[in-house]
């Protein structure tokens, strides 16, 4: 009976395991219909992902399709502007010598005619030296690089510690260091400094000393038509006809106005110019200087000759030789060449 038990025994053992069999085929259809459910969560994640990873790459493209169109026209309109810009330039200068000629020089009393001709000869000489510096900045070449294969490139490349020289993508130029590609000429420019739409060209290593020269005379001859339209008026401001003092007072402010902007900007490119530097490699530098403060260290410009170095590399002579101030004196210097060595030289 006993082994007859124990034989039996399994047939009553075998229910439970079949049903707790059961049971796990039921917890695994229960666990499939959950990972179905988070399966659908997936990939609904996944799509919305999709979605704003695709308008992300769209606004992009548009971003930069607009930032490209935006200086396309700000590039065309600057071109169109600049010989309105030049014109408006020399319409003002030719305004305010009209109201000198016309309607302030009878007015200065002090010393009689030798007094006004002594006045006149001053505001001509500055007026004459800005625009000839002016004409000299306008028409004069920036700085165009050596074509590729000139001798200047190969020189360069010769040198051991200097870097080859770069080609421009754009222009196809030799694009030595301190050349910059100017969007507006469309061409690259040794030592660009920035382009002018009021000289309606690019302000480089061929006329930066000109563009520098006009600054100084233009705040000249600013200041001296503030002060002769200080004397144009007496006391109560009699003696003038209602147009001659609108002329006067226009002219004064036009002066006055352009007078405190020179004073900024000149003293600007004064420092540019005696710290070997150009307005696109300051900005530069400005990382440089806090990446040197950063590890402790001071930061060199190694393009820098020293104060004396710079001044005489931008305007040619040294500071202490009168001759820099007057570059329109080579057309009438006479030249000739030394025997010995060949050297063409002012005299």
């Amino acid at each position: 009976m006993a082994v007859h038990a124990a034989a039996a025994g399994p047939p009553h053992g075998g229910e439970p395991r079949e049903e707790k069999k059961g049971g796990g085929v039921g917890s695994g259809g229960g666990s499939a219909a959950v990972g179905g459910k988070s399966g659908d969560k997936g990939e609904k994640d996944t799509g919305w992902r999709r979605l704003f990873q695709r308008f992300t790459r769209r606004l992009i493209i548009f971003i930069d399709d607009g930032i490209d169109k935006g200086v396309d026209t700000a590039t065309y309109g600057i071109k169109l502007m600049g010989p309105i810009f030049v014109i408006v330039a020399l319409t003002l200068i030719g305004f305010v010598v009209y109201t000198y000629f016309v309607h302030i020089l009878r007015h200065i009393t002090f010393g009689g005619l030798a007094g006004q001709i002594a006045t006149t000869a001053q505001g001509l000489f500055f007026v004459l030296n800005a625009l000839y510096n002016y004409w000299m900045t306008a028409t004069s070449d920036a700085g165009k690089p050596p074509e590729p294969g000139d001798e200047a490139q190969i020189l360069v490349e010769e040198a051991s510690d200097r870097p080859k020289p770069r080609i421009c993508p754009k222009c196809k130029l030799t694009k030595p260091m301190r050349a910059h590609h100017c969007t507006i000429c469309n061409r690259c420019v040794l030592k660009m400094d920035h382009h002018c739409p009021w000289m309606n060209n690019c302000v480089g290593a061929g006329n930066y000393r000109h563009f520098c020269l006009f600054m100084f005379f233009l705040a000249q001859s600013c200041g001296f038509v503030v002060a002769v339209c200080f004397l144009a008026f007496d006391d109560e401001g009699t003696g003038l006809e209602p147009d001659e003092q609108s002329c006067i007072v226009a002219s004064f402010l036009i002066s006055f106005s352009i007078l405190i902007s020179l004073c900024f900007l000149g003293g600007f490119h004064a420092y540019l110019a005696v710290s070997n530097q150009t307005t696109i490699e300051f900005y530069g530098n400005i990382h440089h200087r806090r990446m040197a403060r950063k590890n402790n260290q001071r930061w060199v410009n190694p393009y820098s000759l020293g104060l004396a170095g710079n001044f005489q590399e931008v305007f040619k002579y040294p500071f202490s030789n009168p001759r820099w101030l007057f570059p329109w004196r080579a057309l009438f210097a006479a030249r000739c060449r030394s025997p010995s060595t060949g050297v063409v030289r002012d005299v």
